[in-house]
């Protein structure tokens, strides 16, 4: 009685033709399976946002510097345009230019952007030239009425583009060194079109913010304030124990 052949492979040897065939339809399925998968997870994730942190294009700006209480430059003329002003690493740029407040000055730094807002990261003293001495700039304010929105508190350096995703609870952490540094914090809310609209927080008496905010950075939260316009900013004014979570 004959025996029936069973093909076995052997490393050295040609491979037997119906193996060679298995192994073909089993690698197209592996490959297949790996590629779907990875579009799977792929798709599954959170956009980390369209931010930029510019660290090759050093750029400088001429307007007026301000302190109320976060560090900004106001550029003024035909297109208004405010820049929000910070040093390296997690802190704000009061340091550098809180002697010049008011003053007309030249910023130079390297830009982060996304959706419309600038901020500008300078590195010392000598990122900053007095242009003028005049009567100093101040921003006016507008009050926009009392309101509670829903959203996420985030730093703005690192939501802006210099973290990615610079939100959400793995970002929780950094944000809360961030705004703890003097980093302008703010609560990023998501609109009715699908876009993200961020309003800079101040305290109950227009102090910075990091004291009130700072337990409920990245995550859900309700905050109740006053609405203020300041040049082409948002401010939202928190009230006293304005701040809830979701």
């Amino acid at each position: 009685m004959s025996k029936q052949r069973k093909d076995f492979f052997v490393g050295y040897l040609p491979m037997h033709g119906d193996l060679k065939s298995f192994y073909k339809w089993l690698a197209v399925l592996l490959i297949s399976i790996g590629l779907g998968f990875s579009y799977w997870v792929s798709s599954t994730q959170k956009a980390v946002g369209k931010g930029q942190w510019l660290l090759a294009e050093e750029k400088t700006y001429q307007g007026y510097l301000s302190h109320d209480p976060y560090p900004l430059l106001h550029i003024v003329g035909d297109k208004p345009e405010t820049i929000i002003l910070m040093s390296r690493g997690k802190h704000s740029s009061a340091n550098i230019t809180s002697a010049l407040d008011g003053r007309e000055v030249t910023v130079t730094g390297f830009p982060i952007e996304r959706g419309g807002w600038k901020l500008l990261e300078l590195r010392d003293m000598s990122d900053v030239e007095v242009i003028s001495s005049k009567q100093p700039y101040k921003a006016s304010s507008e009050p926009l009425g009392e309101v509670t929105l829903s959203g996420e508190i985030i730093d703005s350096k690192c939501f802006m583009g210099v973290m990615k995703p610079g939100e959400g609870k793995v970002h929780r952490a950094c944000a809360a060194m961030c705004i703890a540094g003097g980093i302008l914090p703010m609560l990023v809310v998501n609109q009715s079109d699908g876009n993200r609209y961020g309003y800079i927080l101040i305290g109950p008496q227009g102090q910075a913010a990091a004291d009130f905010v700072i337990e409920d950075v990245a995550v859900p939260v309700s905050v109740f304030g006053q609405l203020e316009r300041r040049g082409d900013l948002t401010y939202l004014r928190i009230a006293e124990n304005g701040i809830t979570r979701i």
